[in-house]
């Protein structure tokens, strides 16, 4: 899957510490902190970008048993089409480092539950002709992203200068 088109960073990244649980957070701010955080790990800045990023906070190494000891993230994200910086993950300094989100994938489960994400339900949220669907099983659905609440577990991105990254939905017809 790693090429100069899609690169997908296989390392497992964290939310910050620093997302208020009750409150408003930007995806785009979040994500810029996770960069920064992390450092550079990709020479240059590939077309389509996928990061894993875990939906919990472990409270301790249980990383090796089958539930793990930790607290689920809980924050709410807004401005899902702004322009997303990721320049701290990219050790060449590209021409362009600016992605939008183009996918999310959502893990729900109990929110007492277990920390386990071999369990639950996945959905996937993908926005085209900037229109968000949610993707639930079968189901395909139009969708505000406004206020939603919980943490995605994967995000796909594309840099903000790929040809028809951000069409508007008169330019897909």
């Amino acid at each position: 899957l790693n090429n100069e088109d899609c690169w997908f960073i296989e390392e497992q990244l964290h939310y910050p510490s620093s997302i208020p649980k009750d409150g408003l957070s930007e995806i785009s701010q979040v994500l810029h902190q996770i960069a920064n955080s992390k450092g550079a790990i990709l020479d240059n800045s590939p077309k389509t970008l996928v990061l894993s990023i875990l939906p919990y906070m472990l409270r301790t190494d249980a990383s090796d048993t089958e539930e793990l000891d930790g607290e689920w993230v809980t924050a709410t994200f807004t401005e899902w089409d702004a322009v997303v910086d990721l320049a701290p993950f990219f050790r060449n300094n590209p021409p362009c480092s600016e992605y939008h989100v183009k996918a999310v994938v959502y893990h729900l489960h109990p929110a007492d539950g277990p920390i386990n994400t071999k369990c639950g339900h996945y959905v996937a949220y993908i926005t085209q002709a900037q229109l968000w669907h949610l993707a639930n099983d079968s189901s395909v659905s139009a969708v505000l992203m406004s206020g939603l609440s919980g943490v995605p577990y994967v995000l796909v991105l594309e840099r903000k200068d790929v040809p028809g990254a951000n069409l508007g939905a008169q330019q897909v017809r």
